[in-house]
């Protein structure tokens, strides 16, 4: 009995085990390719309704409506991506080219205002304890001084990493935009292909989950 189930347990292990390292793949490797064309589908779905809409209200082509409304959402979607890179990357390196000027009219007279008030109110110290205190003085602003450097110095890192990012992110950005044409203009057809290869479990989880986001959110 007990052997038995030191198999059954080694027997789950490995099997957990492989679970685990395809999981581990296919977000890893796999996720990355299949996640514009799921995004891609997204947008798709969602333009449906006011596709819709407009066809039933202005009996215009729903191809025509569905690839214009797409083009004005990625137009949008566009604009809001450049300015917002354009805002941060001018924050950033605002902060970046602030820094220095920071610490020199504001912390540095700061602590130096507040040590003097501290040395004024201690007068009476022997001189190895304000000798003490003067070293530990230059020693704060120092590494005020240092730690600025340090936040500089990382937003100029973060901003290049960003940069070194931009190939793959518009890579898959276009990506996105390429599948969701193609799913729009075919979408009733999409639909129906996958809605014939699906069991009525399946079928009925779908409607369910359609119903729940209309009405529920």
């Amino acid at each position: 009995m007990n052997m038995s189930k030191k198999k059954d347990f080694i027997i789950n292990f490995v099997f957990y085990g492989i679970l685990l390292g395809l999981l581990y793949i296919g977000f890893k490797y796999i996720a990355p390719i299949l996640i514009p064309f799921m995004i891609g589908f997204i947008i798709s779905y969602l333009i449906q309704r006011p596709v819709r809409y407009l066809n039933r209200k202005f009996q215009i082509n729903k191809k025509i409506l569905s690839m214009t409304l797409l083009l004005l959402f990625y137009v949008l979607i566009s604009l809001l991506l450049f300015l917002l890179c354009i805002n941060g990357y001018s924050w950033i390196m605002g902060i970046t080219n602030e820094a220095p000027k920071f610490y020199q009219e504001v912390i540095q007279p700061t602590v130096s205002n507040l040590i003097s008030e501290i040395l004024s109110l201690t007068e009476n110290m022997k001189p190895e304890f304000k000798a003490a205190l003067d070293e530990f003085t230059s020693m704060m602003l120092d590494s005020s001084k240092q730690l600025l450097g340090s936040i500089s110095n990382y937003a100029v890192s973060y901003v290049a990493n960003i940069v070194k990012g931009i190939p793959g992110l518009f890579i898959s950005f276009v990506m996105t935009i390429i599948s969701s044409f193609f799913f729009i203009i075919d979408y009733d057809k999409i639909i129906q292909y996958l809605l014939s290869h699906m069991n009525q479990s399946a079928r009925s989880f779908l409607s369910d989950t359609q119903y729940f986001l209309k009405n529920k959110l």
